[in-house]
């Protein structure tokens, strides 16, 4: 399809069944006259498949030729190898065997295999490639027969095509005769048009060119003055170089002088010391102190000094501060003045009377009378402003004329301008007659010049001055009656107005509806301003509620409040009418504001004027522009309001024979007093007497009084008669209509005063030889204090203490006793009759009270049991005293196993410490863990010695019992040759399938060679890299360890085996916790060493490791494990707001101090009381341990993540409890926790010297590297499952993109967000769409795109980072290659052409000659366009240039096809058809062959291959060529078409050897000598239609003398067959003899140049048509140069 793709898609071809072939009505020509058949889309199917399957048969049989070669190749290698094997075993068996030769025979014996293994695979792979080139041949048979079909379906289309171009010549005929008229008038005025654009572009250029001179003159200008100033700026900066140079020459003068003079006075200074100093020797004296106190006088005087300068300084400074501060606070004052004078007037202004102020202030101001209201009756039909306003008029400031308010205006402003002028239009108003001057305003001269004011300062005295100028006076601006304008003056009645009671028109009263029906249409109108709409109340009052409290019938009441415009712009009010049932009582008064502005206030007064003595609620509606509102009004008259304290009151636990008092409050709130009485009613219970006495008592009997808004009290008394509850109700009896109140009494009596709250006091497990402390609470109920006394028995001597043993308690309070119970191996003999369980007593003691009979009694409970920890060996039963290691590499260390058993029955928190901890360690846990009762826990001890040396160290365990166990560890450290730079490696978090690496070294250490080799364990996913190698001395390499984790799947089965061989292995949760503090829970009661820890979580807890510790019992009930899950969800809730941060896995690892991923009872513990903060009250200690007992089902004393994950997960579910699923931010639904393997492998190096005679490797010399891994789930992945992925491009063409999508998926359930880490922005790769944020579950893709630059292979890496499943950092990685191409096509056949230059073009160019044609005959000539490049190229044709067209719509040239795909090493065939129709030499068409698409900018992309199309058209078939016209590149400036000469027979270019012109050649050797050669081109035009005769071309005329002078044509007749072309040499060569004793060598001999010359004649026969000028003159003129001479270059010229 792509060889057809420019047809015509509508053109479709058919056969008819006699085998003519008929074209379908929707036919249509191509512009190259063909007929697509590709329309029909069977049809192109089948061509497409054709195409394909040769293709593929072509590919196939290259590939398999190219593996047939590789094949003989590997063989011939193999072969060589053979031969070279067996040479090498015959040497072994004549000679003594070498190491070189062995180790040379198993190198060659392995690349052996390796070329065996490569012959066999190219061998299999030509098989099969063999096999599919079968197979695509047979498919290639059955589309053969398609290929006849299309040749015949092409056939008819040409014959079709012939007969459409028959009927598009005529019309062109037509058509061309038609427009040659309008053509030859275009002509005229287009030569017209380029005449005047010629003188325009003449002058156009002259004024350019002026002003390039004078901008060059200005530039000129300019750089001279930059030049001057650099030369001022140079010297400015020499001067003060200059000076600064002397300047500190100077200072430098001045510095020594005065360290001279310093040093001179300091000399004499000594001097005179030294004189004085013996002076003061021979008196007695201290001459060092006298110098001393001197020197210290002078330099406090020097102090004093600077400190009064500087006193002085801050005196004038702080009194200028303080004239500034003065100033500034009268500025401050003056400046709040002014602002406060702006708030006043702003205040007033917004008011009606500022309004109104401010309006007659400025009418005053600007009119001439003052007036402040010009036409008070309505009666002027118009109000012109000039006559009452002074206004400037167009003579101002022209000195044409004064005017005398302008001047008056002007007075104000500018009183010495304004008298001047004043002045000059006195002496004009004098020069004037005298009735003008009679008229004039000004006709006082000297009292203008007085400046006096103008008598228009009121109405009336501008009256009186009209009149007095003799002017007649307005009687607009007096009243008509007097005091009409004045304040205060009613005005007299007048006539009724005589609308008043007229009747109105249809038309009027029409208009008076739509009047009404506007104003109800504005009542409530919607407030806009700035895009905000007004809502709610637009005015907001003072008080929020107007109430009226306490108000009596028949007072008056008045209340004044304030209405505050709130809205957002103007807006007013209109109180409506009260509702009709108070509408009596309340009047509103206000002074109607009008329109209020936003923010102003109005003042109203409401009176309030009851009848009746009831409440009122009502509002008062107020109707605003924006809507209705309401003020609520509240109105109550005086009432009683009685208020209880309480409804019941208890006297607690009274002691019988005492008394409880309570007082009970009364409060009336309301403003009407009353009187109330106190009864009791008797009561019920067995604190009551049992002869009616009553238990309760109410103060005095009697009536109480409350007084309005006050308060009362009434005491009442408790006296138990018996022991226990009594009740009593207290009725409170009230006057006028209130209802009585009834209190409920209520109290208890108790026997014995001494009571203690915790009858037994139990300290759980107790450790042998441990103190234990607790306090017994003593307390006492009576009102009498009560002495006790404890006393320790016999049994417990030794053991218990009692602090104090006597104790006074004061009534109704309590006392604390500190009990001290110390823990001795005799106490299980002691008290063998108190033991209740094993291991446990309870041992009763009496409590004495001083005069009571009943004692008071309370049980010691406690449970004992060791302290001993039993550290054992390796099998467990051995007791561990000595440690020994051995041998062991100093870069290496030896681990050696230990057990550790708990025979206590609380767990003990355990710490291992050595004297080197960088030599000795206890793994895991770092030493540091808690075993739990009767649990054994292996552990390993590690051996890193750091020298190599003897160690003996001591490794000391404690415990959390205070107990401490020590033992000996020896061991020797060996320096082995080899060294690593660490022997422990741990690397980090690795998602499933991704690859993590680190670096370290490989250094030897020793003095020879060495041979190393590091063995990864097996299915460890290790790999080292080198793993196998030869260290010199002294030297080092690096060393790249890399693990890949494997897929879980995968590492789920090879968990076992990876345990056995490599370590181990563990799947759990990240072991990468917080860390944080210890994590401990409750008190530490246990410590051996006497910890006396008290108990802080209330009664309930213990305070000794009990507390913490769960006893082996029964286990929670599945309904108690969901209630405590679910009340720790919702803790975990309640703790952490945001749902991205809450999290049972953060939780877990914040509590998991060691890092483990195992939690103990004491972590969990710190977890729900610390954490959670869950009090005992929420959760007691029995729930949390039973809870636990469910958790470590297995009774191992630990939890693991998972296990504590099922457990919130069970919290999770709903109806769990009070809990919502939603709650949780961690899925654990489907999966309990995220996915992770830990392993611990072990690499081994293996060390030998290099040369030795054993290849096994030496003692003590091999060392290990211990490797610490972790796996976990990739929480995203790529398209292929994995973190990383391998993105091809393969090979691009330059210039070109191709796209690759990647699919990310996410397997968490929290949102991923992805981030791009940036690709290098010059380089070919890059990313079209951003990474979205992943949801659970959901994917994305990423759009990739590689567009090549330049050929070159491309390889880069994108990283996209995100979060794991556990928070860790995840990075994907995709590793992006391709390959940039330049495609490379080449034109088959090519043509010897002359070289064409088109510029600096960046593809190469191709001529291609269609050939020389008649007149509306045509040409066609077909090339191969063949791709040589490794990938299928995609091409286009587009034509840039062009010479002469066709006259006719048609062009001369087409090319078929435009556009298609050429497949790697395939050809794609294009036809050249050249159709003229008039005779010229200067056609031609330079065609561009670019990759299809262009870039992404929609520019064209650089084209791969110029082929630069011509052809010539003739109207005989006979034709001459000079050289000039020959050539290609003469064609790239054709000159102008002449449309009536090429209508009438060509240009004049075809016509030229048509014409009977005589052809002059000139013909000039070099330099004298040489020869000079001229070709002629003769052919023959022969098109499709017509085949001419040949044409026979002869040179006649050339006479012998020519000859003789040196003039030759080579050949003198030739024949030209139809459609070729001859050339004929003429040239010249002048002899020697020529010369001698002729013309032409005397004219030569004197030095002059001259031409010889001779005539011949050219004739043409044949051709068909024939030539109109068979015959045609011609003269040959040859260059001979004088003696004297110099040889020129050789040139011929060409004259017409």
């Amino acid at each position: 399809a792509a060889k057809h793709s420019c047809m015509d898609s509508r053109a479709v071809a058919w056969a008819s069944p006699g085998g003519e072939v008929s074209l379908s009505a929707d036919t249509a020509p191509h512009a190259t006259l063909a007929v697509s058949t590709y329309a029909d889309r069977s049809l192109r199917e089948e061509r497409v498949a054709l195409n394909r399957a040769e293709a593929r048969v072509t590919a196939l049989a290259r590939e398999r030729q190219q593996a047939l070669e590789a094949s003989a190749s590997a063989g011939h290698a193999a072969r060589e190898m053979e031969e070279r094997l067996d040479q090498l075993w015959r040497e072994e068996r004549e000679t003594q065997p070498a190491a070189s030769l062995a180790a040379e025979r198993e190198a060659l014996a392995a690349r052996l295999g390796e070329a065996n293994a490569a012959c066999d695979s190219a061998r299999l792979e030509a098989e099969r490639l063999a096999i599919e080139l079968s197979r695509a041949s047979a498919e290639l048979e059955p589309l053969l027969p398609r290929q006849e079909e299309d040749a015949r379906l092409y056939e008819a289309a040409a014959q079709s095509r012939i007969q459409r171009e028959k009927l598009g010549s005529q019309r062109e005929v037509a058509a061309r005769d038609a427009a040659q008229a309008t053509e030859e008038a275009a002509a005229a005025e287009r030569a017209e048009r380029a005449e005047r654009q010629l003188i325009a572009a003449r002058d156009a250029h002259v004024k350019a060119a002026r002003r390039a001179n004078e901008s060059h003159r200005r530039i000129r200008e300019k750089v001279e003055e930059l030049r001057e100033e650099q030369a001022q700026r140079t010297a400015r900066r020499a001067e003060a170089v200059l000076q600064l140079k002397a300047s500190t020459a100077e200072a430098a003068a001045a510095a020594r002088g005065a360290s001279e003079r310093r040093a001179e006075a300091l000399a004499r200074r000594e001097e005179k010391r030294a004189a004085e100093k013996v002076e003061i020797l021979e008196k007695g004296g201290n001459p060092y102190r006298v110098f001393r106190e001197r020197d210290e006088a002078a330099r406090a005087a020097a102090d004093r000094a600077k400190v009064e300068a500087r006193l002085a300084a801050n005196c004038e400074e702080m009194h200028a501060r303080l004239g500034k501060q003065r100033a500034a606070e009268a500025q401050q004052q003056r400046r709040v003045e002014r602002e406060r004078e702006a708030a006043e007037r702003a205040a007033l202004e917004m008011t009606s009377v500022g309004s109104q102020v401010k309006s007659e202030s400025y009418m005053r101001r600007v009119t001439k009378t003052g007036a402040t209201l010009l036409d008070p009756t309505s009666r002027w039909p118009r109000i012109e402003p000039s006559q009452h306003v002074t206004m400037k008029d167009w003579k101002f400031g022209l000195g044409l004329g004064k005017d005398g308010d302008i001047l008056d205006m002007m007075a104000d402003k500018y009183p010495n301008t304004a008298a001047s002028s004043r002045a000059e239009a006195a002496a004009r108003a004098a020069a004037l007659p005298e009735p003008v001057a009679a008229r004039s305003i000004l006709a006082d001269p000297v009292a203008s010049l007085t400046l006096s004011p103008l008598k228009s300062a009121s109405a009336r005295a501008l009256a009186e001055e009209a009149r007095e100028r003799g002017e007649p006076a307005d009687e607009v601006v007096e009243p008509e009656l007097p005091g009409l304008w004045d304040d205060g003056v009613p005005a007299p009645p007048g006539p009724p107005s005589p609308l008043k009671g007229a009747t109105l028109s249809v038309l009027e009263k029409r208009y008076m509806a739509a009047a009404r029906q506007r104003q109800r249409d504005n009542v409530v109108v919607e407030q806009t301003v700035c895009g905000k709409t007004w809502r709610g109340p637009a005015f907001v009052p003072s008080e929020p509620v107007l109430e009226f409290l306490d108000f009596e019938a028949g007072e008056t009441y008045v209340k004044t409040f304030a209405l505050t415009n709130v809205s957002n712009s103007f807006n007013s009010f209109r109180p409506a009418a009260f509702p009709p049932e108070v509408a009596s009582f309340f009047l509103l008064e206000h002074q109607p504001p009008g329109r209020m502005v936003a923010g102003r206030s109005v003042s109203l007064k409401l009176t309030f004027t009851p009848k009746l003595g009831e409440d009122i609620d009502t509002v008062l509606l107020l109707l605003t522009h924006t809507g209705p509102m309401s003020v609520p009004i509240r109105c109550a008259p005086k009432k009683l309001a009685v208020l209880l304290q309480t409804s019941a009151l208890h006297f607690g636990t009274v002691v019988l024979g005492e008394s409880a008092s309570l007082t009970l409050e009364v409060k009336n709130s309301g403003a009407l007093g009353t009187a109330f009485a106190v009864s009791l009613q008797r009561g019920a219970g067995d604190a009551a007497d049992e002869a009616g006495k009553a238990v309760f008592e109410a103060g005095s009997g009697g009536t109480i009084t409350l007084a309005p808004r006050s308060k009362a009290t009434v005491s009442l008394r408790f006296t138990p008669a018996a022991a226990g509850s009594a009740s009593a109700l207290l009725r409170l009896d009230f006057g006028g209509d209130w209802r009585a109140e009834h209190v409920e009494l209520s109290g208890s009596g108790a026997q014995v005063p001494i009571y203690l709250p915790r009858p037994m006091i139990d300290l759980r497990t107790c450790l042998v030889g441990a103190l234990y402390r607790d306090e017994l609470r003593v307390c006492n109920r009576s009102a009498v204090a009560q002495q006790v006394a404890l006393r320790v028995p016999p049994s417990l001597e030794g053991c218990l203490e009692f602090s104090p043993v006597t104790a006074l308690v004061q009534a109704h309070g309590s006392v604390g006793v500190q009990l001290k119970f110390t823990v001795l191996d005799t106490l299980r003999e002691s008290c063998a009759k108190h033991l209740v369980e094993e291991d446990t007593i309870a041992f009763p003691i009496r409590l004495t009270v001083r005069g009571q009979a009943a004692p008071v009694r309370f049980t010691l409970r406690a449970t004992l049991t060791t302290s001993e920890l039993l550290i054992c060996g390796a099998d467990g039963e051995t007791m561990l005293h000595i440690l020994d290691f051995g041998d062991v590499p100093v870069t290496a260390r030896r681990q050696l196993p230990i057990s550790l058993h708990n025979p206590s029955s609380l767990p003990q928190r355990f710490g291992f410490s050595s004297t080197e901890p960088e030599v000795l360690q206890v793994q895991p846990g770092d030493g540091l863990g808690t075993i739990l009762p009767g649990e054994t826990l292996q552990r390993s001890v590690l051996f890193s010695p750091s020298a190599d040396t003897r160690f003996s160290l001591s490794l000391e365990c404690r415990t959390s019992h205070n107990r401490k166990y020590s033992f000996r560890c020896v061991g020797r450290g060996v320096k082995p040759p080899l060294r690593l730079s660490t022997s422990l490696l741990r690397l980090p978090a690795t998602a499933e399938g991704d690859t993590a690496s680190v670096e370290l070294s490989l250094a030897n250490d020793s003095s020879q060679p060495h041979d190393y080799e590091l063995r990864p364990p097996a299915d460890s996913g290790l790999a080292v890299a080198p793993q196998i190698g030869t260290l010199a001395a002294g030297a080092s390499v690096r060393v790249v360890v890399s693990f890949t984790a494997p897929q879980r799947s995968a590492s789920v089965e090879a968990a076992g085996e990876l345990a056995a061989e490599s370590g181990d292995v563990e799947e759990a949760s990240p072991a990468s916790g917080d860390g944080g503090e210890d994590a401990e829970g409750g008190g530490d009661g246990g410590d051996g060493g006497g910890s006396e820890g008290l108990a802080d979580e209330g009664p309930d807890e213990a305070t000794h490791p009990e507390a913490v510790e769960p006893q082996r019992g029964p286990p929670a009930s599945d309904e108690m494990v969901v209630r405590v899950a679910a009340l720790l969800n919702r803790e975990l809730e309640r703790l952490a707001v945001d749902p991205s941060k809450r999290s049972w896995f953060k939780l877990f690892k914040q509590v998991d101090a060691d890092g483990s991923g195992l939690i103990s009872f004491d972590e969990f513990k710190h977890m729900v009381r610390k954490d959670l903060k869950l009090s005992p009250g929420r959760l007691s200690a029995k729930e949390l341990r039973e809870v636990w007992l469910v958790l470590d089902d297995d009774g191992g004393g630990h939890v693991s993540a998972g296990e504590f994950g099922k457990f919130m997960a069970r919290g999770a579910e709903p109806n769990a409890g009070e809990d919502r699923r939603d709650g949780l931010a961690d899925p654990v639904r489907d999966v309990v926790e995220p996915w992770s393997q830990h392993a611990t492998s072990c690499v081994c190096c293996y060390v030998r010297p290099s040369g030795g005679a054993s290849d096994a490797p030496a003692p003590h010399t091999s060392f290990f590297l211990e490797v610490e891994t972790t796996s976990v789930a990739a929480g995203v992945v790529l398209s292929n499952g994995l973190v990383r992925q391998s993105v091809d491009f393969g090979n691009v063409p330059v210039d070109q993109t191709r796209e690759v999508v990647v699919a990310v998926q996410s397997r968490l359930a929290l949102p991923a967000h992805l981030a791009l880490e940036p690709l290098c922005p010059a380089g070919p790769f890059s990313v079209l769409n951003a990474p979205p944020a992943l949801e659970p579950g959901a994917s994305a893709e990423l759009t990739l795109r590689y567009k090549p630059v330049a050929p070159v292979p491309s390889f880069e890496t994108l990283i996209v980072a995100t979060e794991g499943a556990c928070g860790e950092p995840l990075r994907l990685t995709l590793s992006l290659r391709g390959s940039g191409d330049s495609p490379v096509l080449r034109l088959v056949p090519e043509e010897e052409a002359p070289p064409v230059s088109f510029g600096p073009a960046a593809a190469p160019t191709r001529a291609v000659h269609v050939g020389d044609v008649l007149v509306a005959d045509r040409a066609t000539r077909s090339f191969d366009l063949v791709n040589e490049s490794a990938f299928p190229v995609t091409f286009a044709l587009r034509a840039v240039k062009s010479g002469h067209a066709n006259l006719g719509p048609l062009p001369p040239f087409d090319v078929s096809p435009t556009a298609g795909e050429i497949p790697p090493g395939g050809a794609q065939p294009l036809s050249f058809t050249f159709a003229p129709d008039h005779a010229s030499v200067h056609f031609f068409q330079l065609v561009e062959v670019a990759m299809a698409g262009g870039s992404d900018a929609g520019e064209p992309s650089a084209p791969l291959l110029q082929l630069f199309v011509t052809g010539r058209a003739w109207l005989s078939s006979g034709f001459v060529l000079p050289p000039a016209m020959s050539g290609a590149q003469s064609l790239l400036a054709p000159p102008p078409l002449d449309v009536s000469a090429a209508a009438e027979g060509g240009d004049a270019a075809a016509a030229a050897s048509e014409e009977a012109e005589e052809m002059v050649i000139e013909l000039a050797p070099s330099g004298g000598g040489g020869k000079a050669v001229y070709e002629l081109t003769f052919g023959n035009a022969s098109g499709e239609a017509k085949k001419p005769p040949p044409l026979e071309v002869s040179f006649e005329g050339l006479s012998e003398e020519a000859v003789q002078v040196g003039f030759s044509v080579e050949p003198k007749k030739l024949s030209v067959e139809a459609g070729t072309t001859k050339t004929a040499t003429l040239s010249f060569e002048l002899g020697e003899s020529a010369l001698q004793g002729t013309q032409l060598g005397l004219i030569a001999s004197l030095g002059m140049t001259q031409w010889a010359e001779a005539r011949l004649k050219v004739l043409c026969k044949g051709g068909a048509p024939a030539m109109h000028q068979p015959e045609w003159p011609l003269l040959l003129k040859g260059l001979v140069l004088g003696r004297a001479a110099t040889g020129g270059a050789p040139g011929v010229t060409d004259h017409r």
